[in-house]
């Protein structure tokens, strides 16, 4: 419900709120206790969630109020970049911090994040297409979930995208949890894993600010069909990967993903014509992350039972039976017009 409590607060105090929990709980994760660690947790992982969906939503707004919507893939892509980019260095360092002082990362990472903090007491609040209101009652709840769910119901453009992006992202967020075996696998020794998660970060920037290129050059249908492709390829090589091309394939995949979320972010907004815009963006975000909890547990079983190469083939074959009717259904969808 994090992108319904942005809805109603508005979308600057939420990034205010968002990254003021993130910076205190850098501090409890120093407790000492599990307990501590617990409540670190939670602030940590809901102050991500208020996020979800809220910058993405004030992105949009405030270029809607600059008349600017069409360079949106563009702009958007290049704001991953510049933070993906930043923080890859950091990154390479943390390790050697963390065997230097256990704590000192902590420290870091709590003045790191009262930067965006300070910054987003700057921000303007961008224009609604609706008034942020006030909950008058529980009745008043119901019946704005009510409206939501209707919206998602009948907008089958939106219902169409969304089910396909949550899929698509699951399957790659999934397989990012099990990403140390698959370069024990290739052989990668230890000391390169911070390297390749920092340079999968720097492509992922890439990825990001080459977006609006796709977009130019492909209609909805090829986009959708190269990112499933994408995915369906890097599992059925992945399976027969040497070292070489195993860090292609993580290092490709990662630059797909990039190139994904200006695309996604840019089509699913465009269909959100009432308000309640944070909390429709927030729809995409809550199904992927189910998926992705059935999609990590069952791997970790598959990961005891069964050889790597045996699993990637699985999950490559599994993702050609989900995502063919989603991209046939998709097709056939987007032709229509609103």
């Amino acid at each position: 419900p994090s992108g319904y409590i942005s809805d109603k607060i508005g979308h600057k105090t939420a990034i205010v709120i968002c990254f003021l929990v993130k910076a205190v709980s850098m501090l409890f994760y120093l407790g000492g206790t599990f307990w501590w660690f617990v409540l670190a947790e939670i602030l940590f992982v809901g102050g991500g969630s208020i996020w979800s969906g809220t910058g993405e939503a004030f992105f949009y707004e405030t270029l809607k109020d600059l008349n600017r919507l069409d360079v949106f893939e563009k702009l958007y892509g290049q704001s991953i970049m510049i933070a993906l980019s930043a923080g890859s260095g950091i990154l390479i360092a943390m390790p050697f911090i963390y065997t230097y002082n256990n704590t000192l990362v902590f420290f870091i990472n709590f003045g790191l994040l009262l930067i965006p903090l300070f910054l987003s007491f700057t921000l303007k609040q961008p224009t609604f297409a609706k008034p942020v209101a006030k909950v008058e009652g529980w009745w008043g709840v119901i019946h704005e979930w009510r409206d939501i769910g209707r919206f998602v119901m009948e907008q089958k453009r939106f219902r169409t995208i969304i089910f396909f992006y949550a899929f698509w992202r699951a399957f790659q967020d999934a397989i990012d949890n099990f990403g140390q075996i698959f370069f024990i696998f290739i052989k990668i020794p230890l000391e390169f894993f911070g390297l390749i998660y920092a340079v999968n970060r720097v492509l992922r920037g890439i990825g990001g600010q080459f977006a609006y290129l796709f977009k130019k050059s492909m209609n909805s249908s090829q986009i959708f069909g190269m990112f499933g492709a994408e995915l369906v390829l890097f599992f059925f090589f992945g399976a027969y990967a040497s070292t070489y091309t195993g860090v292609f394939l993580f290092l490709s995949r990662n630059f797909f993903e990039g190139v994904s979320e200006p695309l996604s972010s840019g089509m699913v907004n465009k269909e959100i014509t009432t308000g309640n815009r944070i909390t429709l963006l927030s729809v995409e975000p809550a199904l992927t992350t189910l998926i992705q909890g059935i999609l990590v547990l069952a791997l970790g079983v598959m990961f005891d039972k069964f050889s790597i190469p045996a699993v990637f083939l699985m999950m490559g074959g599994l993702l050609i039976v989900i995502l063919s009717p989603l991209y046939v259904t998709a097709v056939r969808v987007l032709r229509i017009k609103n």
